[in-house]
């Protein structure tokens, strides 16, 4: 069997963003990575020909607050937006979760 396929998923996070646009849907997602380990998944879903591999982009590296504010959890990113543009690196998926309005402001634009 060949290695499989690793595909790249680009999480992009603002302050304020909707925790559950996102965390639910990786979860399971990222569960792909591991579901040929498991007899009750390989039987269920065959051989799966990708891994995914999950990256979250925010302005800084500051712990990016949600939308319900510091009664919520913070969500630590793994590199900048400028730092990603800069390496060159491709994503194979852009995921971009709701968050609040973005205005002219807003370091995103």
């Amino acid at each position: 069997m060949p290695a499989p396929e690793i595909l790249t998923v680009a999480v992009c996070l603002c302050e304020g963003v909707t925790l559950s646009d996102f965390i639910p849907n990786i979860e399971i997602l990222a569960g792909l990575n591991g579901a040929d380990l498991s007899p009750v998944f390989a039987k269920g879903l065959g051989e799966i020909p990708f891994r995914l591999k999950f990256a979250y982009l925010a302005p800084t590296l500051e712990p990016v607050v949600s939308i319900y504010g510091d009664s919520a959890p913070t969500v630590s990113p793994t590199t900048t937006f400028a730092a990603a543009l800069a390496s060159g690196e491709q994503y194979d998926i852009i995921w971009v979760p709701a968050g609040r309005f973005l205005t002219h402001s807003s370091p995103f634009l």
